[in-house]
């Protein structure tokens, strides 16, 4: 994958390469597929690296490209920050939708931001997305 260093993707990715798999990124209560779980849990640079790529990749199966905007409907969780450097790794701009809107309000950010793709960090938030 391509990246200019001076960028906070390029920053990323290269700190991601250097450090690997034996530095903790990123901590949360969750499970393999992402799920709240009681226990913290750790990912490594390399870990979160490769998901990142891994969703890039599914972004640009779906022509999101540069200045595309992409809405992240979410809680703050890992899979958040890989969500948005996915969205940057495609060159497209990330649009934050709080988690605890009103579907009225949901309705109007999405259709409003010009978003070509949301990305919901549940079922429950995908649902919302199709009633809003």
């Amino acid at each position: 994958m391509a990246y200019r260093d001076d960028t906070l993707c390029g920053i990323f990715h290269s700190q991601a390469l250097s450090l690997g798999d034996g530095v903790p990124f990123l901590m949360g209560k969750f499970d393999d597929e992402g799920e709240p779980f009681p226990d913290y849990r750790c990912l490594t640079w390399a870990a979160v690296r490769s998901e990142v790529i891994d969703l890039a990749r599914g972004l640009i199966a779906l022509k999101v490209g540069r200045a595309d905007k992409v809405a992240i409907f979410s809680e703050s969780r890992p899979r958040w920050v890989i969500a948005d450097q996915a969205i940057q790794a495609c060159g497209a701009v990330g649009v934050p939708v709080y988690p605890t809107v009103s579907l009225d309000e949901l309705a109007y950010m999405v259709e409003n931001s010009g978003a070509r793709v949301v990305i919901a960090s549940t079922a429950e938030k995908a649902h919302a997305l199709k009633k809003a």
